[in-house]
C-alpha cells in the first residue's frame, strides 16, 4: 500500500498550522528545505554538528599504530565497514577503486575497516584487510584516525558525515565522493580530495594522489585540524544554537508586546 499521497496531505495540514524554525547540519540540506513545497516558507538555519576537539585530536601516528597492532611501514587506509556492505554508503565503489589502485602499481596499502562486517571480502580487495569491528570508544576511534594516512568515505548519499569531521579533527585527510554536504567538509587542497560520484576510476585517482604525494598530504593534514577548530567544534555549535534560541525568544517577546498594546 503506497501511503505517500496520504502522508503528504497529513504533513501539509500539520505544517499549515505551525511555524517552526528548521536547523540543518549542512548548507546542502538547507537548500533542499528551502526548495521543498512543504517547508520552503519556514525559516531555515544551518548549524553544522560539532565534535569534541579534546577527544578527537592528532595523536602520534607511530604510537597509535603500535598500540593498535598496525604495521608501521604500510599506507593505512581507514574506512567504515558499511562502505563495503551497504549500497548508500558506497558498496562496490571502494573495492572497485582499490582494484584500480592496485593495477596502477600501488602496493603497500592496508585497509582497516571499522564497524560490523560479516561478509567475506577475500578476492574483492587486493590488499590486506584488518577488521576492527564496532568501536564505541571515542578515544579508540581517535587513535584509529591518527594511525591512518587517509580516511575514505565513498558514500553515495550523505548529509554532513560525523566521521569526516572526526577525521579532520584528528589531522587525517579524507577521500570522499562529492555528494550531499560532503564538499562542505572535504575541501580540495585543504582537508582532502573529492571524487566524482559513481566513478571508481576517479576514486582510485584521488586515493593514488593521497597516498603517493606525501608532501601534499602532510600539508593537508596540518590544515585539517585548523578547519575543524574553525568550523566544527562543539563549543561553536553550542554558541550558534544559543544565539538562535535567544533570537527566537526575543522575537516571541516582541510579538507579545505588540499584541498587548
Amino acid at each position: 500500500l503506497d501511503t505517500t499521497a496520504l502522508l503528504y496531505r497529513i504533513k501539509k495540514w500539520v505544517f499549515g498550522r505551525i511555524n517552526p524554525t528548521l536547523v540543518t547540519p549542512s548548507r546542502w540540506l538547507a537548500r533542499l528545505a528551502k526548495q521543498a513545497p512543504l517547508t520552503r516558507r519556514f525559516r531555515t538555519e544551518c548549524i553544522p554538528n560539532g565534535v569534541d576537539l579534546g577527544v578527537f585530536r592528532p595523536l602520534p601516528a607511530e604510537a597509535s599504530r603500535r598500540a593498535l597492532g598496525l604495521p608501521a611501514d604500510a599506507n593505512i587506509l581507514l574506512a567504515p565497514a558499511n562502505s563495503m556492505t551497504r549500497l548508500r554508503k558506497g558498496k562496490g565503489l571502494l573495492s572497485a577503486g582499490l582494484r584500480r589502485l592496485r593495477a596502477e602499481g600501488v602496493r603497500d596499502v592496508r585497509l582497516v575497516l571499522v564497524g560490523a562486517c560479516d561478509q567475506d571480502l577475500a578476492g574483492r580487495v587486493p590488499y590486506p584487510i584488518t577488521l576492527v569491528g564496532p568501536v564505541e570508544s571515542e578515544s579508540l576511534m581517535a587513535a584509529l584516525y591518527s594511525a591512518a594516512d587517509i580516511y575514505a568515505l565513498p558514500t553515495r548519499a550523505d548529509n554532513l558525515p560525523n566521521t569526516l569531521l572526526e577525521s579532520i579533527a584528528c589531522g587525517t585527510p579524507c577521500v570522499a565522493c562529492s555528494v550531499g554536504g560532503v564538499p562542505e567538509v572535504i575541501r580540495p587542497g585543504r582537508t582532502g580530495w573529492l571524487a566524482e560520484p559513481e566513478n571508481p576510476e576517479d576514486l582510485a585517482r584521488c586515493l593514488h594522489r593521497a597516498l603517493a604525494h606525501n608532501r601534499e598530504r602532510d600539508k593537508i593534514a596540518r590544515t585539517c585540524r585548523a578547519v575543524a577548530e574553525q568550523d566544527y567544534s562543539v563549543s561553536l555549535m553550542r554558541k550558534r544554537y544559543v544565539s538562535l534560541y535567544e533570537q527566537l525568544v526575543q522575537q516571541r517577546e516582541n510579538a507579545r508586546r505588540r499584541e498587548s498594546l
